[in-house]
């Protein structure tokens, strides 16, 4: 879907979202992408879902999933983010970086 590519590049992409956290699934819908990493944090977060309201802005919400997927557990949520806050807004919450440090993008 056109808008869930985009919500990828907007964090950087797939290869740079493979490099950096680790990322093991993206799954993605007609309005959203489900992004699943194993890079350590604090937080334990290991996966995110970036949904386009029809408000053109972005909701964010933060899980810890359980191995084998049996437990789900949301740890943040943030509502009204535009796209120029999706990558603060994720390296805030988790703790990772999405690119490296003096990267232009």
């Amino acid at each position: 879907s056109t808008v869930a590519t985009t919500i990828v590049e907007q964090l950087g992409g797939p290869r740079a979202l493979s490099l950096m956290i680790g990322v093991k699934h993206i799954l993605t819908t007609d309005t959203s992408a489900d992004i699943r990493f194993t890079c350590r944090n604090e937080r334990r977060i290991n996966h995110v879902r970036i949904t386009l309201t029809p408000m053109d802005v972005y909701e964010v919400v933060f899980y810890v999933i359980g191995k084998g997927g049996l437990s789900c557990k949301e740890i943040a949520r943030s509502d009204d983010v535009h796209a120029d806050s999706l990558v603060t807004l994720f390296e805030r919450v988790t703790g990772l970086c999405l690119r490296l440090p003096g990267a232009r993008r």
